[in-house]
C-alpha cells in the first residue's frame, strides 16, 4: 500500500511573529510570502473609490517595515487576530503616507476588512486583478504628457472639478472639457488595450 504525502501544515502566524522576535529570518520571510496576498486585497478593497495613483508595493513595503520594526520591538499582542493587526498596519501607513483622509473610504475596521480571510487564506481574485490594472494605467500615465498627467492629477486625485483644473493648467475651461480630457481617456484606453486589459477599462477610468 502506497502511502500519500501529506502537506506540511503552515505554523501559526504568531509562532513565526515569535520565531522572528527570536532572531529568525527565515520566519519572518514565510510571514511575508504567506501574507502580501492578504495585503494585496486590503489595498484594492480600501483605495476602491480613489484615482490611480496607486503603488501598491510602496504600501506593502512599508506595511511589512512596520510588521518588522513591531516585531522587533516586542510590539504585538498574540491574543489578538494576527490578519486584523496587520491589515490595521497596513491601513495606518495608507492613511499616513499616501493618500488624504477624504480620500479613503469605507470602513476604517482592518477586522471588516479581513473577514473570512484568516491564516494567510488567498484574497477574492478581482481585488488583486484590480491592483494589475492600476499598474498598468499608472505605466499608460507615465508615457503621456507632463501637461495630461497634471491634469489627470488634479482632475482625479485632487478631485478638482474642470473650472480648477482649467485655472491651475492656465486655459479654458472648454479646453479641458472638450478636448484634453477625452482625448486623454482615448489614449490611456489605447494603452491599457495594448496591455491586454479591455473589460475592466471602464470601470477603471473616470
Amino acid at each position: 500500500m502506497v502511502e500519500r504525502d501529506t502537506p506540511c501544515p503552515r505554523p501559526p502566524a504568531w509562532d513565526l511573529v515569535r520565531a522572528a522576535w527570536a532572531g529568525r529570518a527565515d520566519a519572518f520571510e514565510l510571514l511575508v510570502h504567506q501574507y502580501t496576498a492578504l495585503l494585496r486585497y486590503v489595498v484594492a478593497r480600501r483605495a476602491a473609490a480613489l484615482p490611480r495613483f496607486l503603488d501598491p508595493d510602496e504600501v506593502i513595503n512599508e506595511t511589512w517595515y512596520q510588521v518588522l520594526r513591531n516585531v522587533r520591538g516586542a510590539r504585538f499582542d498574540a491574543t489578538k487576530d494576527f490578519a486584523s493587526w496587520i491589515c490595521g498596519i497596513c491601513l495606518n501607513c495608507m492613511k499616513q503616507r499616501h493618500f488624504r483622509p477624504q480620500s479613503l473610504t469605507g470602513s476604517d475596521e482592518a477586522a471588516d476588512l479581513c473577514a473570512g480571510l484568516r491564516d494567510g487564506a488567498q484574497p477574492p481574485d478581482l481585488a488583486v486583478q484590480r491592483l494589475e490594472v492600476l499598474a498598468a494605467l499608472r505605466e499608460c500615465l507615465n508615457e503621456r504628457t507632463d501637461r495630461e498627467r497634471q491634469a489627470y492629477s488634479l482632475l482625479y486625485v485632487q478631485g478638482l472639478t474642470n473650472v480648477d483644473t482649467a485655472k491651475a493648467l492656465g486655459c479654458a475651461e472648454s479646453y479641458v472639457r472638450q478636448k484634453l480630457v477625452p482625448h486623454l481617456h482615448r489614449a490611456l484606453r489605447a494603452c491599457l488595450a495594448r496591455k491586454g486589459f479591455r473589460g475592466s477599462v471602464g470601470r477603471e477610468l473616470p
